[in-house]
């Protein structure tokens, strides 16, 4: 819903403080010193706001309105495919969650916001990126699992999820130290090919503009940008 304060149950509980959200349209001086102000009567510690790309001028008329530049959001969709010649080091991963699987999920995310955010002071992060992969190994949240195996190793993985009838690629990493074998390109084709062979037709993925490998990955791969959304976050420490 947009222009409202929305308060989010599970960030709450998981993180131990208020959470809330609010998606807005444009930029309105008035409506977001509203905001801040039913944020602090409603003793709300963190609040997300998620916009379209903005002007310069409001984007500094934000930060001077206490807001935190988090992240910009970037989109990237394409139509499924089979890709038969998909590396053969991919395989699906039903088994245990290992440190091995749990230190790849930590990489995934460095350049999140939750990773980025120095006001983040209890490990939200770790705890966060931890539980998502928890969820996804066990078909929680991901309805596939694709590790890929280099010299006897865990070298990345990537997580597919289903929203709103498409496919999502969750979570996609390769292991710092096998980068440059062409192994997140194999990932992603073995994503987009297991999306196609259960019959979904298109497959997206939200990635930071800051993390450039990925953006070029996504490109190589034939994903289209398809939106931007810039995200502030508030924190009321008082």
């Amino acid at each position: 819903m947009k222009n409202q304060l929305e308060h989010l149950e599970w960030d709450s509980s998981f993180f131990g403080y208020q959470v809330a959200k609010i998606n807005v349209g444009e930029f309105d001086p008035l409506t977001i010193e509203g905001f801040i102000k039913q944020i602090k009567k409603e003793k709300v510690k963190l609040a997300y706001l998620f916009c379209p790309p903005l002007s310069e001028k409001n984007h500094h008329n934000m930060l001077s309105m206490g807001f935190n530049f988090a992240d910009e959001k970037l989109t990237y969709t394409k139509k499924t495919e089979n890709h038969s010649l998909h590396s053969s080091q991919v395989i699906h991963y039903d088994g245990s969650l290992t440190e091995q699987i749990v230190s790849l999920s930590l990489q995934s995310g460095s350049y999140s916001r939750f990773a980025t955010d120095p006001n983040f002071k209890n490990q939200e992060y770790e705890k966060l990126y931890s539980e998502w992969i928890k969820r996804s190994v066990s078909g929680e949240i991901a309805i596939q699992t694709l590790v890929a195996e280099k010299d006897g190793m865990t070298a990345g993985l990537v997580t597919v999820e289903e929203k709103n009838g498409e496919a999502n690629i969750g979570l996609l990493v390769v292991d710092e130290k096998f980068r440059g074998n062409n192994l997140g390109a194999g990932l992603t084709r073995a994503a987009d090919s297991f999306a196609f062979n259960k019959g979904f037709k298109r497959i997206y993925v939200v990635t930071q503009k800051q993390n450039r490998p990925a953006c070029k990955l996504y490109e190589k791969m034939n994903f289209k940008l398809t939106n931007t959304t810039f995200v502030y976050h508030f924190w009321n420490l008082e």
